[in-house]
């Protein structure tokens, strides 16, 4: 019992929050298989039932509810710990951990993380490529970009720069469909849109637009399939300008119209801002974001 592995006690928090192996496994950046057979070693350890398994999911037993606040505590212990001690390194060496949505991490942070690589060769990079915004405070990230500034006072967090999203479509859709010179000229064209949460939807509507004479070629809710689709030319879709920037064979529809305002904040705990190199990612992935996103009046708060 007394050598029982604390990242056990993470594995059983994750599922007893989530209710799923799978969503836990997804949470943790682990395989199925592998979160499944850590909840059956802590079970073994304890000689304690944590789980009701069933076709829905995992349901936490009376004594695994039992169990979770004290597991919390032992963790928030171990983390600051290593906090502590993470914020003791002066080399810029080593691994950080640096969450970020889909697009952040894909489209706009390789290029900051390839410099990164070339000042300090003996840094490694895990990139946390998720929508769902990483606990700081449970080390699931060192540092975390994030579309809205977080409310807890441990945490460091400097606003980057605003991401403005704008319509797009590819120059041969616009050449065949027509280019709309008004906000009314959308109506009878193809849109990309999201799937469960509609949002685009929403926001043509704010538009004044009637959705019976828009045709949706494409509903998904992943971001990078969305933006894969406007440059293929299956329609008219919102994406950030920044990015689309990047590519040749797309052109901005109704230029003039901006859809939204994306804050960019980069975030990490307080005390591990004296760490060397999570304070060198920190530093480089704020001056990047600025870089692509244009300055603002931000400040580490």
């Amino acid at each position: 019992m007394n050598d029982l592995d604390w990242d056990l006690l993470r594995t059983f928090l994750c599922v007893g929050e989530s209710g799923s192996l799978t969503a836990a496994a997804q949470r943790l950046g682990r395989s199925q298989p592998t979160v499944s057979r850590q909840v059956q070693q802590l079970e073994e350890a304890l000689a304690v039932p944590l789980f009701i398994r069933h076709a829905r999911g995992l349901e936490l037993t009376e004594r695994g509810a039992a169990l979770m606040a004290p597991a919390r505590e032992i963790l928030a212990s171990v983390d600051g710990f290593f906090r502590r001690a993470g914020g003791m390194t002066r080399e810029v060496s080593g691994s950080v951990r640096l969450s970020a949505t889909e697009p952040v991490a894909v489209q706009i942070l390789p290029d900051c993380l390839a410099a990164l690589r070339q000042k300090y060769p003996g840094l490694t990079i895990e990139l946390v490529v998720d929508n769902r915004p990483s606990d700081l405070l449970r080390r699931e990230a060192d540092i975390a970009v994030r579309l809205f500034q977080p409310k807890q006072l441990d945490l460091v967090c400097t606003l980057a720069g605003e991401a403005a999203v704008g319509l797009f479509a590819s120059r041969a859709y616009l050449e065949r469909r027509g280019r709309p010179a008004r906000v009314a000229d959308l109506e009878g064209h193809d849109a990309i849109g999201d799937d469960r949460a509609r949002r685009v939807d929403t926001v043509l509507r704010e538009l004044g637009l009637d959705l019976t004479q828009i045709q949706f070629s494409l509903r998904t809710d992943n971001y990078l399939a969305q933006l894969s689709a406007i440059r293929a030319g299956l329609g008219i879709g919102g994406a950030q300008v920044n990015i689309m920037r990047e590519f040749e064979e797309v052109e901005r529809v109704l230029p003039e119209l901006t859809l939204a305002r994306l804050p960019m904040w980069v975030v990490m705990h307080a005390e591990v801002r004296k760490s060397a190199p999570i304070r060198a990612v920190y530093d480089a992935v704020v001056g990047h974001l600025r870089a692509c996103l244009g300055p603002v009046n931000g400040a580490a708060i």
